[in-house]
């Protein structure tokens, strides 16, 4: 008698999991420049990836010194229904005999009058290279100087930069629109948060930013971090300074997945919406965990059955 053995299949779906799209850009602006974009006025929320860089600082023709690059800031954001982003971003600082300190760059929720992000720009070099922008924050205020032979702090958040020796500082950071530079032997790039002028001495301006960069090359820029899934960079010297930008994505939204036991497949029962690309603490994107609870038991699997 010959054994006979049944093949059954047993396919387990807990369903599917979610798809992204691609994300559309709403706002891409450089040099001293703003922008909005709306959200729409129902459904939500809507996420954002916004991406801003800071205003180089000018070089130093007399001393031949490089210009201190601006930061580079992007995180993402929830927007509600309605809601309305603003957008400011920042000039290189000029290049002369000693440089101008590079605009601020970043981004507001102009309805909610709050700050999401900024970049601050690079200090301008004088009788050494410039500081490059931080990626972090600081008090906020305008950056301070020298009397004697200081160029013009760059302006911050809570006020505006100090005048340096013929030298003007940067207007303080603005959530409505883009702030001058301020006047000298390189004049400041106008942005959130102008950058100071050059002084007509030793001394290029400081960039402005969260808190502006000092009109003495000692003390760079800071920047504001904001969002989730940041990335933050903080640049290199330069001979050959560039204008700064902002970027603004709307993301597609997708369905996460609750991973209670952490093994990688999410409970089908248990989701939350957010944005495509950034992957929300506890959640991921694959579905199929019939069991949360046990590491071991997760995604669909084949089984046979054995008839005899």
């Amino acid at each position: 008698m010959t054994n006979r053995k049944t093949l059954l299949l047993f396919w387990l779906l807990c369903g599917p999991g979610g798809m992204t799209q691609a994300q559309t850009t709403v706002i891409n602006i450089s040099g001293a420049a703003t922008a909005t974009w709306t959200a729409p006025a129902t459904g939500g929320p809507y996420y954002v990836r916004i991406t801003a860089r800071g205003g180089d600082g000018g070089v130093s023709n007399d001393f031949s010194h490089l210009g201190g690059g601006g930061a580079t800031m992007s995180g993402t954001f929830e927007v509600q229904a309605g809601q309305t982003i603003r957008a400011i971003s920042g000039a290189r600082g000029a290049s002369d005999g000693t440089g101008g300190g590079g605009g601020g760059a970043g981004a507001v929720n102009a309805s909610t009058n709050a700050f999401l992000l900024i970049a601050g720009g690079g200090n301008g070099a004088g009788i050494s290279d410039a500081q490059n922008a931080s990626t972090s924050a600081r008090g906020g205020n305008g950056g301070t100087t020298d009397a004697y032979s200081g160029g013009g702090g760059g302006g911050g958040v809570n006020g505006s930069g100090a005048n340096g020796r013929e030298a003007n500082g940067g207007g303080q950071v603005s959530m409505t629109g883009v702030s001058a530079g301020g006047s000298g032997h390189g004049n400041g790039g106008a942005g959130m948060g102008g950058g100071g002028g050059g002084s007509f001495s030793t001394q290029g301006g400081g960039g402005g930013g969260q808190t502006g960069g000092s009109g003495h090359e000692a003390i760079p820029a800071s920047s504001l971090p904001g969002g989730t899934c940041q990335s933050n960079t903080r640049s290199s010297n330069t001979m050959s300074p560039q204008d700064g930008y902002v970027k603004v994505e709307l993301l597609s939204t997708i369905t996460y997945y609750r991973d209670s036991d952490g093994d990688g497949y999410g409970d089908g029962a248990q989701t939350k919406p957010g944005p495509a690309g950034c992957t929300p603490d506890g959640y991921v994107t694959t579905n199929g965990d019939c069991n949360d609870g046990d590491a071991s038991i997760h995604e669909s699997k084949l089984y046979y059955v054995d008839a005899d």
